[in-house]
C-alpha cells in the first residue's frame, strides 16, 4: 500500500506587455546598448550576453513585473513563505541581463538565484513553422527547435510534456514568471541570421517583521 506525501502544484504566468511601454524599453536598449559582459554569470552557451541595470526598464513594466509576483504567490504559493516566520513580503530585484543570442546558440538546464524569474521576449527573427521544417528539427520526433522548456513540470493527467512553450515571433513583447527553483532551457534557432533578443532577471523576497 503506498502512502501519498506530497502534492506539488506549480506552474508559470504569462502576459502581454502594453505596446507603447514595450516600445519603450525596446528604445531603451536601443538608444544606449548594453556593454557589460555578464556570460561568467549566467550558464547560456551564448556568446553575447550582457548586464543591465534597472533604468532600462520602464517604471510600468517594473510594476507589471512584481504584481505578477504577488500573483503568482498568491495562486501557488513559493517555498521562501514556508521557510520564515513573517508573511509580509515585499520583491526587490536583484540581477538583470539580456542575452542576444545567435542561430545555434542555446541555454542549457539551469535555475537561476533569487525567488522570482522573469523574461521578456524582444525580439524573435524566426516563424516557428520554418524551424519545425529545418533539417535539424524536421526529422526529430521531439519537433522543440527554438522553444523555451521547463525541464520539471509534467501533467501527471497526460502522456504529454506540459512545459514546451514554442516561441517565435509571435512572442515578441511577451513576459513569463515562474519560481526561481524551476529548472528551464532555450532550444537553438537556425533558420535566421539576426539575434533572438530577451530579457530576464531575478527578484528577491524581502520579508518584514
Amino acid at each position: 500500500m503506498f502512502t501519498e506525501k506530497i502534492i506539488t502544484k506549480v506552474g508559470y504566468l504569462e502576459t502581454t506587455l502594453p505596446f507603447p511601454y514595450y516600445n519603450q524599453l525596446l528604445a531603451n536598449i536601443n538608444e544606449n546598448p548594453p556593454t557589460e559582459s555578464y556570460s561568467r554569470d549566467l550558464a547560456g552557451q551564448i556568446e553575447n550576453e550582457k548586464g543591465l541595470d534597472l533604468s532600462y526598464i520602464p517604471n510600468e513594466i517594473k510594476n507589471i513585473i512584481v504584481n505578477g509576483c504577488h500573483q503568482y504567490v498568491n495562486l501557488f504559493g513559493h517555498s521562501a513563505m514556508i521557510r520564515r516566520k513573517f508573511k509580509n513580503y515585499s520583491f526587490q530585484f536583484s540581477d538583470l541581463w539580456i542575452n542576444f543570442q545567435k542561430a545555434g546558440e542555446y541555454n542549457p538546464i539551469h535555475d537561476h538565484g533569487g525567488d522570482m524569474v522573469f523574461v521578456i521576449w524582444l525580439q524573435i527573427p524566426y516563424n516557428l513553422e520554418n524551424e519545425l521544417n529545418h533539417p535539424s528539427c524536421k526529422n526529430s520526433n521531439a519537433q522543440i527547435a527554438s522553444s523555451f522548456q521547463f525541464a520539471n513540470i509534467i501533467n501527471p493527467y497526460s502522456d504529454r510534456l506540459n512545459s514546451i512553450i514554442p516561441v517565435d515571433k509571435s512572442y515578441e513583447g511577451k513576459m513569463i514568471l515562474f519560481h526561481a527553483n524551476m529548472f528551464h532551457q532555450v532550444y537553438p534557432f537556425f533558420t535566421s541570421d539576426e539575434y533572438r533578443i530577451s530579457m530576464s532577471g531575478n527578484l528577491q523576497m524581502v520579508f518584514e517583521k
